[in-house]
């Protein structure tokens, strides 16, 4: 019994050394967050916050408030601000609808709303930008952000 959980576990840490899995859903802490995904790289992403492409761009800002989170992974900024964005996301769910694209995969969409330096928070109301922001700041800075525009 304890070399088959050796066995395991072995198998597991190997998978995740690797990122040889692609996508696992778990549970999240809060019960309000219905789904965590975890891919093999060890980014999630939460039921709060829509991850954005090229493709679904413009149908996710088309209707209603959305803000946007232009980053990239390899950017410190980015990664610093991420847990602050998705803080905000869970707050004002159902008020807002928050999305992330990153601009390595979504270089479209980058070059035509001009994001030349991440991150970037631009704001779109029913497919307009209505405001944008460079750079990451507080929750605090984030809800007004926000609420100056709603």
């Amino acid at each position: 019994m304890l070399n088959k959980k050796i066995v395991t576990l072995s198998f597991l840490a190997v998978s995740l050394l690797f990122g040889s899995f692609h996508s696992q859903v778990i549970a999240g802490e809060n019960p309000a967050i219905k789904q965590v995904v975890l891919d093999g790289k060890g980014k999630t992403q939460s039921a709060y916050v829509e991850k954005m492409n090229d493709t679904n761009f413009e149908a996710v800002i088309a209707n209603g408030v959305v803000i946007v989170d232009f980053y990239a992974d390899w950017c410190g900024p980015c990664k610093r601000f991420a847990p602050t964005f998705e803080k905000v996301a869970e707050e004002m769910y159902g008020t807002v609808a928050f999305g992330k694209l990153n601009v390595d995969e979504g270089v479209d969409a980058s070059r035509s709303y001009k994001v030349s330096s991440i991150p970037t928070l631009i704001l779109f109301k029913d497919g307009q930008e209505v405001k944008r922001r460079v750079g990451g700041c507080s929750a605090k800075e984030l809800i007004v952000f926000i609420q100056a525009a709603l």
